[in-house]
């Protein structure tokens, strides 16, 4: 009887584990389908949004074209039709020339200067029609390790003129800058130290968007640049 009484109370607390179990997952499995549920609901259109989340109202109607979804660019040349004038006097300004494509006519003289920092020596020249910076060994100066043609200015030569080139369709900015206030070249601005970036640093799409009119990455890469119009323009 004592063996009998044993055996009995374990197969209850089985049976009342089991019972517990079944009864938590049953809990889980019905809560966890009304929380997803509750999280989608269906909107006119038929799209699932978040519960409690408010629709966006529509825009208002505007007699404004470029206040529609549908706005593009169309370009300072189609200002200028209407305000040459203003278009004239404003391209004078710093925005209005923030950026530019270079004329190697209109950049300071050709010079090659040494950065000791760097162990570097640097060589602004034209050739072919097109304005060059060059890096070579300060030690071999023989030894070239950059040589690039610049295809934009960016800044307004109010302070000082910077450059920037392309590598295999990448935008890049050049270590050299000129600098109007001491009417001589140097060093970019972060290029002065030991250990720089020379032809290598970046231009992606944040900085065009301060220097340039209107400009986008292209084939969603960070800094193979496109640039639709330079200079900023009235439409930004």
């Amino acid at each position: 009887m004592k063996r009998h009484g044993r055996g009995t109370r374990v197969a209850l607390l089985l049976l009342l584990t089991m019972l517990v179990v079944g009864v938590a997952a049953l809990l889980w499995w019905n809560r966890h389908r009304g929380s997803r549920s509750a999280v989608t609901e269906t909107t006119e259109n038929d799209h699932p949004t978040k519960a409690g989340h408010l629709r966006l109202p529509e825009l208002p109607k505007s007699s404004f074209l470029n206040t529609r979804a549908e706005a593009r660019y169309v370009g300072s040349e189609q200002c200028q039709t209407c305000h040459e004038d203003a278009h004239d006097t404003y391209r004078e300004t710093g925005m209005g020339r923030a950026l530019d494509v270079l004329d190697p006519d209109n950049e300071p003289p050709d010079v090659v200067f040494d950065h000791p920092k760097s162990g570097r020596r640097y060589r602004v020249y034209r050739q072919d029609g097109q304005m060059r910076h060059q890096e070579s060994l300060l030690s071999n100066p023989d030894v070239v390790l950059a040589d690039y043609a610049i295809r934009y200015v960016i800044g307004s030569g109010r302070h000082s003129r910077s450059y920037l080139l392309e590598i295999d369709g990448f935008m890049v900015e050049s270590p050299v800058t000129w600098y109007t206030s001491s009417k001589a070249w140097g060093m970019s601005p972060g290029y002065d130290v030991p250990s720089h970036q020379g032809f290598s640093r970046a231009v992606d799409a944040g900085c065009l968007f301060c220097h340039s009119g209107n400009s986008r990455a292209l084939g969603g890469s960070f800094h193979r640049m496109k640039i639709h119009e330079t200079w900023i323009g009235c439409e930004r």
